[in-house]
């Protein structure tokens, strides 16, 4: 049996290892597992926690990654790839289609009209997360409450929305922008690039709404549980 001090100290051990808490929540349960099983063969907890610590010693030691920017555990990185890769394939597969038709447009029927067309659907699809933003501002806002403010996986991919929204625009217009005529070798690879950038704007566009309903789930179900052992941030208003 263990006590609410011991689960304590284990909950303590998983947040000084930097996890975002919806992990945390599915390490804790293991850990707990296994204290339990080396309890059932005659250890003390310390005993047993100890030897439970070694066996994520790997798992938890952080290792620059360029993907994210900063020092980061194998099993936060694997963890992040095993969830957010089918969001990342089925917003390719939602966003390529439309990206590809604007394009089209563009290219085969340019007009101011049009222009106007897009412009405003980019609009619309920015207001809906705005308007998300809005209707979900209470889970957003336990981001910068607590001062152990990693509290998802999916944060991050969530609050994506918003920042593309304006990224995109610009970009189509400079592909818009662009001179069907007497291009250089250089325009014709800003060109790619500058379409490739679009396409993948859009895939992030879709994937944040696809992380965002992920990100509302597992605050209600995995990170409220571990709000109790978070230190409010004084800063907070």
């Amino acid at each position: 049996m263990i006590t609410e001090e011991q689960n304590k100290q284990v909950i303590d051990f998983l947040l000084s290892k930097e996890l975002p808490i919806d992990i945390l929540s599915e390490l804790h349960d293991h850990i707990l597992s296994q204290i339990h099983d080396y309890q059932v063969q005659g250890m003390s907890f310390d005993e047993a926690f100890e030897k439970s610590k070694l066996t994520w010693k790997e798992d938890l030691e952080k290792h620059l990654d360029i993907y994210f920017g900063f020092n980061e555990s194998k099993l936060v990185k694997k963890i992040y790839w095993n969830k957010m890769l089918p969001i990342y394939k089925k917003s390719l597969l939602v966003s390529l289609p439309f990206s590809l038709f604007i394009l089209s447009l563009f290219k085969y029927y340019p007009s101011d009209y049009l222009s106007w067309i897009v412009l405003g659907i980019y609009i619309v699809i920015a207001g809906i997360s705005v308007y998300n933003r809005f209707k979900y501002k209470k889970y957003y806002q336990y981001i910068g409450k607590y001062e152990y403010n990693r509290l998802s996986v999916y944060a991050n991919p969530a609050q994506l929305g918003m920042i593309v929204s304006y990224s995109v625009v610009g970009v189509l217009s400079t592909i818009c922008d662009f001179p069907n005529s007497e291009t250089s070798l250089i325009d014709l690879i800003f060109f790619g690039v500058a379409t490739l950038f679009f396409i993948l704007m859009n895939m992030l566009f879709a994937s944040s709404f696809y992380a965002q309903s992920k990100f509302i789930k597992a605050i209600d179900e995995k990170v409220k549980p571990y709000f109790p052992y978070l230190k409010a941030n004084r800063f907070y208003k």
